[in-house]
């Protein structure tokens, strides 16, 4: 029913109940981090579609996606509901809670800095936490592979940063 409403019949609120249900009763459910998983993400849709109110709405993607990352933190949906936060907020221009759940994400996915550096540097940056930026851009300078195309953004990002770094 909650693939039905939420998919097939694009009524997300409706699709939402159900993944709700699924939670509630069988948290333990071999797929319940993707049941809450999809409750965050129907809400954003719901946000998207004017079928919920944007302040209503930001609540409970909030709500959803943090209750995977609480719930199911060993969860890879759990490091994807902490990007999809980060993101959100950054661009809500919130730097504080996108720094939050980027360093959520960079602390359980640590090979993949490169999804997060930009935007983690970039909202250091507008907190004036300079000195947190360069050591985030160190590391992923020191841990790029050979040829990623991020490092000549990164290299720049590093010069730019005012004052003298550590």
């Amino acid at each position: 029913m909650a693939v039905c409403y939420s998919q097939e019949l694009q009524a997300s609120l409706r699709g939402i109940e159900f993944y709700q249900a699924l939670v509630d009763i069988w948290p333990d459910w071999e797929h319940a981090d993707l049941a809450q998983f999809l409750i965050g993400k129907y809400y954003e849709r719901a946000q998207r579609t004017g079928e919920l109110g944007s302040d209503e709405a930001e609540v409970q993607i909030e709500r959803g996606y943090r209750a995977v990352m609480e719930n199911y933190s060993d969860s890879y949906l759990a490091k994807r509901a902490a990007l999809n936060l980060g993101m959100l907020r950054f661009g809500e221009g919130n730097w504080s809670k996108a720094v939050e759940y980027f360093e959520w994400f960079r602390a359980r996915a640590p090979q993949e800095l490169n999804r997060v550096v930009i935007s983690l540097g970039q909202a250091y940056e507008q907190l004036g936490q300079s000195v947190r930026a360069f050591a985030l851009y160190v590391d992923f300078l020191n841990s790029a592979a050979p040829g990623d195309p991020l490092v000549p953004y990164i290299e720049k990002q590093l010069k730019a940063l005012p004052g003298d770094q550590p």
